[in-house]
Parts: structure tokens; C-alpha cells; sequence
């Protein structure tokens, strides 16, 4: 797994997930633009914040670094897909337009990699579990860009199992650190083929 230095790589696909509301801030997952205001993320990042979102008590701010700057969206919408553990959010854009007027976006393959191919994972992880609300509209955050890439070990297109898995999964092996549930898993042509959903601790992490 490494630490990118050149976070706009991405240029605004790979989201960060912001829970603001109250005194704090929480970055506890990431995304994927997939069309213009259209996200996808893991519903076990969104899911047990629901009510408080429902209740307009927190809201969720996708946050994306492109390399003109920072693109910031407003969620207004969250879609759980049944039986999956993926939720589309639908988004209102919330910083200006790049001067280019583009909004980049993720190809996805509906294409099921094969054991032995290689994929790569990429998500945010945050500095630190919560982060000091300000009196302003001003957000501010640290963490780092993370990308992990190893080869598909098993398949399981009718699911892992009836509890934890039973929505189709590929097992991949490399790492994966908190923070990272809901990013884009790519494949070597750079095309959007999966979520990360889980992951297990191993004695090597």
C-alpha cells in the first residue's frame, strides 16, 4: 500500500465522505464519481448515519482534489441498493466550475475479472477519527491518498456467503486500511470494476 503525493491524480473522480454536522467532522469512508452529480460509495459507511441524516442533523459533503483545486459536493439524495453494499448518492455541486467546464468521471466495466488479474484500490483515510467544526463555512481536513494493487485470488459471483457476503465479491490479495470502504477498484485499463467492501486483519495487517 502506498501514499500518493499528487492527490489530484484522480482529478476529482475519488471522493472522501465528510459527515459534518455538530461540533465535529468524521471522514469515515470514500467514493466514486460515476456521472455528473451521480456517486457510488459503501452502504455500511452511509447506512448507520441514516437517521441522523434523515433528520438533517449531519449531512454528507464528497469532497474530490482535481488539479485545479478542490471540488466539493452536496449529497441530496442516498439511494441503498438492496441486497448490495453499495449506495448511489445523488449530488449537488457545491464549488465552481473548473475553468476547463469538464467534470472528470469513472468508466465502469461490467466485465468480471478473472482470478489472477491484477486490480487497485484507492480511498482516503483521515488524520485523525474527528475533526474540529468551524463557525464558518471553512472545512478543514488532513489524511492521505492511499492506493493498494495485488491479484484476484477467488471469485464468487453468487456471493461469499448467506451473512456477511452474499452479494457477488472478488478476493483480492493486498491491503486495505480504514477509510478506504467505498473506493473504486480499478482494473489494469483503468476501468471501474468494484467497491471496497471488507476487508480482514491478518498477523502481517
Amino acid at each position: 500500500i502506498a501514499a500518493l503525493n499528487d492527490w489530484g491524480v484522480f482529478e476529482g473522480v475519488l471522493l472522501s465522505l465528510t459527515f459534518a454536522g455538530g461540533t465535529s467532522d468524521t471522514i469515515d469512508g470514500s467514493g466514486v464519481l460515476v456521472a455528473p452529480g451521480i456517486a457510488l460509495c459503501a452502504s455500511h459507511v452511509v447506512e448507520p448515519r441514516l437517521q441522523e441524516i434523515m433528520s438533517s442533523e449531519i449531512g454528507i459533503i464528497c469532497t474530490g482534489i482535481a488539479s485545479h483545486g478542490v471540488e466539493i459536493w452536496r449529497t441530496k439524495k442516498i439511494t441503498l441498493v438492496p441486497d448490495m453494499d453499495i449506495a448511489i448518492l445523488g449530488l449537488e455541486r457545491a464549488s465552481v466550475l473548473p475553468p476547463s467546464r469538464t467534470i472528470n468521471l469513472a468508466t465502469i466495466s461490467t466485465r468480471l475479472p478473472r482470478v489472477g488479474e491484477q486490480l487497485t484500490i484507492v480511498g482516503f483515510r483521515a488524520a485523525s477519527p474527528a475533526f474540529t467544526a468551524s463557525n464558518t463555512n471553512e472545512r478543514m481536513f488532513s489524511g492521505q491518498v492511499l492506493a493498494s494493487s495485488g491479484r484476484i485470488t477467488a471469485e464468487y459471483p453468487n456471493g461469499r456467503d448467506r451473512t456477511k457476503l452474499p452479494w457477488p465479491v472478488l478476493e483480492v490479495d493486498c491491503p486495505s486500511w480504514g477509510g478506504m470502504s467505498g473506493g473504486p477498484v480499478f482494473d489494469s485499463n483503468g476501468l471501474l470494476v468494484g467497491l471496497l467492501c471488507s476487508s480482514f486483519e491478518t498477523a502481517d495487517e
